[in-house]
């Protein structure tokens, strides 16, 4: 209940940031993409079970999709790829901040390419890869850093409130067994 709670924020979070800081399609001023759902589900799923962290990545996506009016199922598959991708890195990776931070950007990274080699398959966007990382890339990467900061400190606030939660449960559960010698 509470990872649906903080799903939901992160989820706001991003579509007040896309309010905020609207996506230019012509090219002609650099664009900036919030990553705060795409983050969380990552960091949040990764130690899941594989068919769980895709279904939650293809629900995300998907729900994007229909959100911002894109082509459908761009953001779900791209979505997909980036949780598979982060299944892969995070087995090489401790838990430090910056290992943390760098992932994210990644993330986010393969996000955007993978965005672009659907728009270029499907014949949305006849922009060159250049263009791509100049206009939408850059400013994305760099406006996520703050943003994955924060996701990062909701996910840590949000592990221990689970534990504080667990240890009072645990402390209810006691049993004084040298009652019953």
């Amino acid at each position: 209940m509470m990872s649906f709670l903080f799903f939901s924020a992160m989820l706001i979070l991003d579509l007040v940031l896309m309010v905020l800081f609207r996506v230019d399609h012509s090219a002609m001023a650099l664009s900036f993409i919030p990553g705060a759902a795409l983050v969380y589900i990552a960091f949040e799923t990764y130690q899941d079970p594989l068919n769980k962290a895709v279904v939650w990545a293809f629900l995300t996506g998907f729900l994007f999709d229909l959100l911002l009016f894109n082509a459908l199922f761009d953001y779900a598959l791209s979505m997909v790829i980036v949780v598979i991708i982060v299944r892969v890195w995070s087995k090489h990776l401790s838990e430090s901040i910056f290992e943390r931070i760098m992932l994210g950007l990644l993330l986010i990274f393969v996000r955007e390419m993978a965005l672009y080699g659907l728009a270029l398959l499907q014949g949305f966007t006849t922009m060159n890869v250049q263009t791509w990382l100049t206009m939408r890339v850059f400013l994305t990467i760099l406006g996520n850093v703050p943003v994955i900061v924060l996701v990062l400190y909701w996910l840590d606030f949000q592990d221990g409130f689970e534990a504080k939660q667990q240890r009072k449960q645990r402390r209810k559960e006691r049993v004084a067994w040298y009652r019953y010698k």
